[in-house]
């Protein structure tokens, strides 16, 4: 059984995958694409207006280190 911190460690390692491919984008093809990454407390904000599609329009990834986790973050809370 997958222990739930080995849940939060994969989660963390495909969140920062998703911050590097959008930081690897050429600054042309960032303009292009509209292309908007950030991290947000411990999640990520992902957009690609170009693309519409979910896959890379999203905030993902919130409460995975437990930063955040039930006060909502910079959103507030719930």
């Amino acid at each position: 059984m997958i222990e739930p911190a080995q849940i939060a460690q994969i989660e963390a390692v495909e969140r920062d995958a998703w911050l590097d491919i959008y930081a690897a984008a050429p600054s042309p093809i960032r303009s292009a694409l509209g292309i908007v990454q950030r991290r947000v407390d411990d999640g990520a904000l992902l957009i690609c207006r170009a693309i519409d599609h979910l896959q890379f329009n999203r905030l993902g990834y919130l409460g995975i280190t437990g930063a955040g986790a039930g006060r909502g973050g910079r959103f507030g809370a719930r």
